[in-house]
């Protein structure tokens, strides 16, 4: 069974998450870690590291609002993928938000893209998971996004509310997603 620990600037684990989030999310995709630990203070946030006897085996960046959570960030370190971490850190997140939508963001396949095979089995893994199409594509940061639910549905104007408690409504401006149509 993982432990659960929060991630904080004081941590000791926040070594072990930057080794992970660096290499498992490209630039284009990370968010400054500072605004990641400013935004984790607040009661609508959780920023979690994941641990199996001591061993760092993922983390897990999370934002609720109401009955909405969405999972911003998750990954398992490198070194123990394809070994069940990523469907137990699912689990556990299913566990803290009971009777939530769970949402999640992923790149949608393209065949142009150099990495479409990993966008197949990434998306594989979460239909595994019990996650399904929200039918919501947007694009931010020049890149298109397919959002994915477990329990329920979700609009894209829900999702558009929960991105702006998020950030605020001056960063909102500046980062809103698109819906593409």
């Amino acid at each position: 069974m993982l432990q659960v620990q929060p991630i904080t600037k004081d941590s000791k684990n926040l070594f072990d998450f930057k080794k992970v989030y660096f290499s498992a999310f490209p630039r284009s995709e990370q968010t400054p870690i500072w605004f990641l630990l400013l935004k984790a203070k607040r009661d609508d946030i959780d920023f979690f590291a994941y641990y199996d006897d001591g061993v760092f085996a993922g983390f897990s960046y999370i934002i609720t609002h109401g009955n909405l959570t969405f999972i911003q960030y998750i990954a398992v370190s490198a070194n123990i993928r394809s070994k069940g971490y990523g469907t137990q850190i699912m689990s556990e997140i299913r566990k803290r938000y009971p009777g939530n939508r769970i949402i999640l963001c992923i790149e949608a396949e393209d065949e142009k893209a150099v990495n479409n095979e990993q966008r197949k089995r990434r998306k594989s893994f979460y239909l595994k998971n019990g996650y399904s199409s929200a039918n919501i594509m947007m694009k931010t940061n020049g890149i298109i996004f397919e959002t994915l639910i477990s329990d329920g549905t979700c609009s894209f104007k829900e999702f558009l509310m929960l991105y702006k408690e998020y950030l605020g409504f001056l960063l909102y401006i500046f980062y809103k997603p698109k819906m593409i149509r």
